[in-house]
């Protein structure tokens, strides 16, 4: 093997390691591992996303609790219409309404396609 192709090899490895690690600080999975990752790591890793997904819910029904202090409890947050009973007994914690969270959704899955998009040319 040349200099040359050993050099490309280092550098394709190095390169597919900094994704590897940048998905995974992402919450993605990587996409370059080939085996390297331990049992420990995995579990760190889903660990780590299931006390981030505790973490942001917990924020959600504090701020349920302010709204019910507040008096605008069951109102949505972007149009201020209430929000259906029914959908506040299975998600006590919601702020929006079906049709703003549906819309908060689609914006936030057209971002993340763009940025994938955005990658195609990286």
């Amino acid at each position: 093997m040349s200099n040359e192709s050993k050099n490309i090899e280092r550098f394709r490895n190095e390169l597919e390691r900094l994704a590897d690690e940048l998905a995974i600080e992402a919450g993605e999975p990587p996409a370059f591992t080939k085996a390297r990752a331990s049992t420990d790591e995995t579990a760190n890793l889903v660990d780590s996303a299931l006390k981030n997904l505790a973490s942001g819910r917990r924020r959600q029904i504090l701020q349920a609790l302010r709204r019910l202090q507040q008096g605008s409890y069951g109102i949505c947050a972007d149009c201020g219409r209430p929000i259906d009973k029914e959908r506040l007994e299975v998600i006590p914690e919601a702020g929006f309404c079906v049709a703003c969270q549906h819309g908060r959704e689609e914006g936030a899955e057209s971002r993340f396609k763009e940025a994938q998009s955005d990658e195609e040319y990286v």
